[in-house]
């Protein structure tokens, strides 16, 4: 069973600087960033598919409105303190705590009141999607993460990574010339 998180917990990961450059992690796929999105696909109703990979060597934690969309699939996972978490199947579908930040330097928050604890094992993906208009010209889809020993150590950092509305023109453009 996914954990609730405090709402100040998350107003104060909200209201940190994220951190910039590459996170001092160790990655299976070096060509890769630790924590990446990728297009999985756009339906004809108007949402977008994308893919969470963590790439890295540890679970990544995030946040996820409770009530929203309970994740597709959840395994006991045991993090390198020897706490047992419920961590995200390989290939879930859910739906994490997200915000826009629009071209004209604006944010629009998408979560709840009430978030899930939610816990992505090392090399490992997970899908969401998000509605097609979150990703306007000029506008990128980001979200919040921690790193498994930063939870463990109550650091004060967050990462972001996020998807922009230029990738997604771009990976469309490139799977239709694949055709």
């Amino acid at each position: 069973m996914l954990k609730v998180a405090p709402l100040a917990l998350l107003l104060a990961l909200a209201a940190a600087p994220a951190a910039t450059g590459e996170q001092p992690v160790k990655r299976f796929d070096t060509r890769r960033p630790a924590v990446y999105i990728t297009l999985e696909g756009v339906s004809g109703g108007g949402e977008v598919t994308l893919r969470l990979h963590n790439n890295s060597l540890q679970a990544i934690h995030f946040s996820m409105p409770q009530g929203r969309h309970e994740p597709s699939g959840v395994t006991p996972y045991a993090l390198a303190s020897g706490r047992v978490v419920d961590a995200l199947a390989d290939d879930a579908s859910m739906t994490p705590a997200y915000f826009v930040r629009h071209e004209s330097g604006g944010r629009t928050n998408h979560a709840g009141c009430v978030m899930l604890a939610a816990w992505l094992r090392p090399n490992r993906s997970a899908l969401f999607t998000v509605p097609r208009d979150h990703l306007k010209a000029g506008d990128r889809v980001h979200f919040y993460y921690l790193f498994e020993s930063e939870v463990a150590a109550a650091a004060e950092v967050d990462h972001e990574v996020g998807f922009s509305a230029d990738e997604l023109q771009r990976d469309r453009a490139g799977a239709a010339g694949d055709n």
